[in-house]
C-alpha cells in the first residue's frame, strides 16, 4: 500500500470516529432534554443519573463514584466501531463536572481523553410548574412562521429542529438516530451550540401550520 493510500483510509477513519463522538454526545443532550421534558410536564422526581440508567444507557464503573459508562451499542448501533472497550480505554464515560450544581460531562478515553460535550441537572423535583401550556400551544399556533418549535420556557424556534412522526392529529413523538426512524442524520436537526441544543427540547412542534404536542421519543410506527 502506498503512502498516499494510508493518508485517505488514515482520514476516513478519523472522520468517522469525529461522527461517533458527535453522535454520542447528541444522544446523550437529547436524552438529558427529554428527561427536563419529563420533569418539566410530567413532574419527574428522581435525577438525570436514576434516569439515564433506567434506559440502560449509562452503568456504574467499578471503583468511580462520579464516572458512569455509557453504553455505546445503546448510543450508536448494536456493533460501534469506537466505544466498545473496557473502562479505561476505548470507551464514552459520563463524568461529573460539579457535584454541587449537577454538571456533566461526555467524555472519551482512548489514546487521548477527549472532552466532548456538557449537560446540566438542577436535581429540582418540580412540582409546579406555573406555565400554562395552553397559551404556549395558542402562542406557536398564532405565530406566523409555517413550522417551528417551542420550549418550555415559551421561546419559539421558527425552523424546524427535530425529525418526528404525527401519532394522532395533536401529538406526536420525537425520533431519535437509534429509533427506527430511517432518518440518516438522526432525530435532532439543528446544531448544538455552546453544549446546549439549539431551540432547546421542544414541547410543541409545527410543521404547515400545524401544531403537534411532543409526548414521547421513540420508534416511528
Amino acid at each position: 500500500m502506498i503512502t498516499g493510500e494510508n493518508g485517505i483510509l488514515q482520514r476516513a477513519t478519523d472522520a468517522k470516529t469525529r461522527t461517533a463522538h458527535a453522535t454520542v454526545t447528541e444522544q446523550i443532550q437529547l436524552e438529558a432534554s427529554a428527561y427536563t421534558m419529563d420533569k418539566t410536564t410530567r413532574i419527574y422526581s428522581k435525577t438525570l443519573i436514576d434516569y439515564l440508567k433506567e434506559k440502560a444507557i449509562i452503568s456504574d464503573i467499578s471503583g468511580e463514584e462520579n464516572k458512569w459508562l455509557i453504553d455505546a451499542a445503546k448510543v450508536l448501533g448494536s456493533n460501534p466501531a469506537i466505544g466498545k472497550g473496557t473502562y479505561p480505554n476505548d470507551v464514552y464515560v459520563l463524568e461529573a463536572d460539579d457535584t454541587s450544581n449537577k454538571t456533566y460531562k461526555v467524555v472519551y478515553y482512548g489514546t487521548d481523553i477527549i472532552e466532548l460535550g456538557k449537560l446540566v441537572d438542577s436535581d429540582e423535583v418540580t412540582t409546579s410548574t406555573g406555565i400554562d401550556y395552553n397559551a404556549l400551544k395558542a402562542k406557536l399556533e398564532n405565530d406566523e412562521c409555517t413550522k417551528g418549535q417551542i420550549n418550555a420556557d415559551g421561546e419559539i424556534t421558527a425552523k424546524k429542529l427535530w425529525n418526528y412522526e404525527p401519532i394522532s392529529a395533536t401529538e406526536c413523538r420525537i425520533c431519535g438516530q437509534d429509533y427506527g426512524c430511517g432518518f440518516v442524520e438522526g432525530g435532532f436537526l439543528g446544531n448544538i451550540i455552546e453544549g446546549e441544543l439549539e431551540g432547546g427540547f421542544p414541547l410543541y412542534i409545527k410543521e404547515n401550520s400545524k401544531v403537534y404536542k411532543v409526548i414521547e421519543i421513540g420508534d416511528a410506527a
